[in-house]
């Protein structure tokens, strides 16, 4: 037994510290896991009960399984073990699992594993295995020592999908960790064409490297061009045209049974069958008939508000609504009767590929949310800038100063504040601070040059005016200018 564990007085104890839950009679070690041996220890335990994770920093057991008798780590690589009816990832049951049809790569490639399922990568950058959810288990394979793997119609480069597709990809780089040899790890560039994976995969028919690839994008055209520029067709294909101007799989679809929204979202529908995509991805069941755009890639059915292929979980449908900055166009937020909603990067769930999703803000009134400018918003009690709430600063005293498209000013009793980095200017009374025009502002005691985006130490607060409407001004000592070329304030003695 490793004396990192021992039993003492019917108790299992590791070091100094007892374990509580498990059986002392009927402990056994199955596995510790020797790369972490030396600053956090992680083991698979057992007892009569079943299978128990332990590791080092939490001082506690988990149980995982009673299925002793199938629990097995994965041959050649122990990011993954598996009993007879799931596959874990350390501690973490991986959902929709399948541990009989389950392999690893690893003799070939040391992130990736499959399943009939679905196909895993391991993360190193984080540590943790994540479902790589576009990938087709049945025909995916690994692209050699790195990162990158492929199935029939696309690449992926650890969990995500690479802008790359069909028989026009181009060569793909990244910089990545790539073993040098068994101790070390160096950075260098990793790179990817279809002639690698050939040379990779020689015997392989059918995939988009391949002579005798059955959807090549060559002479497609646009489908509905009034309503996207993306969305194209061929005789037997439709392909979504992504930012880096390359033909994406659309996979089933034919032209004569799709109708394209707008330039992110399509429908298909043949044989009693329907479906709803998001560019090239397949909103796994979304409505057809009750599906509608509400705005840009925010859509929705009779079920779910949708934000790019992402069901929005917390939205309440029948009060969802879009609303557009009045300020500015471009800008909108998301609400309903609950919540307002941002768009943030996250993992929707445990073990799935970071996405863009629209998730509710916390501690805001939905029914009072107001934009005051273009990044600056109320609801009532507390100030937002750019949906970030900014509790320091006095709603009852809050005063927008001006705009100038990359910079909007406002104020409240205590200091200055540049929604352009969410900046505070604490050296500034904003009670006394007044705004004399889009170059200057001024306190009882301090001069502000909002072109510079500073306090003009050697003016004179008391004495200082501007002079019209191009930066010009002047105190009892200076005169003051703007000089564009050098992006400075320049100053002149008076006479």
């Amino acid at each position: 037994m490793d004396n990192t564990f021992h039993i003492k007085q019917q108790k299992v104890y590791f070091k100094n510290h007892v374990l509580t839950g498990i059986d002392a009679a009927t402990f056994e070690i199955v596995y510790i896991f020797s790369h972490h041996k030396e600053f956090n220890l992680k083991a698979y335990l057992k007892d009569k009960t079943g299978i128990w994770w332990f590791e080092e920093n939490k001082k506690s057991l988990q149980f995982l399984t009673k299925d002793t008798a199938h629990f097995n780590l994965v041959k050649n690589d122990e990011n993954y073990a598996v009993d007879s009816s799931t596959v874990y990832h350390y501690s973490e049951a991986i959902p929709n699992s399948h541990p009989d049809s389950f392999m690893s790569f690893s003799d070939v490639n040391p992130y990736y594993a499959k399943d009939n399922n679905q196909v895993y990568c391991y993360a190193d950058y984080v540590g943790k295995v994540e479902i790589v959810k576009d990938a087709n288990p049945e025909t995916f394979l690994p692209c050699g020592w790195n990162p990158y793997g492929t199935d029939k119609h696309n690449v992926f480069y650890f969990n995500e999908f690479v802008q790359m597709s069909n028989r026009s990809k181009y060569q793909d780089e990244k910089h990545t960790k790539v073993p040098k040899d068994w101790n070390k790890l160096i950075a260098r560039p990793v790179f990817l064409n279809n002639a690698d994976v050939h040379k990779m995969y020689p015997e392989v028919t059918g995939y988009w490297w391949c002579d005798d690839y059955l959807y090549p994008p060559k002479n497609a055209k646009h489908i509905q061009p009034s309503r996207s520029k993306r969305h194209y067709f061929t005789n037997n294909a439709v392909f979504y045209k992504g930012d880096k101007g390359e033909p994406n799989l659309l996979e089933h679809l034919t032209y004569d049974f799709t109708s394209v929204l707008n330039a992110y979202f399509c429908l298909w529908h043949c044989h009693g069958k329907k479906e709803v995509y998001y560019k090239q991805f397949r909103i796994k069941g979304a409505d057809l008939d009750s599906f509608s755009i509400l705005h840009h890639n925010i859509a929705k059915d009779k079920n779910h508000i949708y934000y790019g292929r992402q069901p929005v979980k917390e939205a309440d449908v029948s009060s969802f609504k879009v609303l557009i900055n009045s300020y500015d166009n471009d800008i909108f937020i998301a609400k309903d009767k609950n919540h307002i909603y941002q768009p943030v990067f996250a993992r929707p769930e445990k073990f799935a590929s970071p996405d863009e999703l629209l998730k509710p803000i916390k501690n805001v009134d939905a029914s009072r949310f107001e934009f005051l400018g273009r990044y600056w918003a109320t609801d009532s009690k507390t100030i937002f800038c750019k949906l970030k709430p900014m509790f320091a600063i006095d709603t009852d005293s809050f005063q927008l100063l001006f705009s100038d498209g990359t910079n909007e000013w406002a104020k409240d009793k205590n200091n200055l504040y540049n929604a352009n980095g969410i900046k505070t200017y604490k050296d500034i009374n904003g009670k006394r601070f007044v705004k004399l025009n889009r170059f200057w502002g001024k306190d009882h005691k301090s001069v502000f040059s909002f072109y510079t985006e500073r306090i003009l130490k050697t003016a004179d607060a008391n004495t200082f005016e501007a002079i019209g409407f191009d930066g010009k001004a002047h105190d009892k000592n200076h005169t003051y200018s703007i000089d564009d070329t050098e992006g400075i304030v320049k100053k002149k003695k008076r006479t």
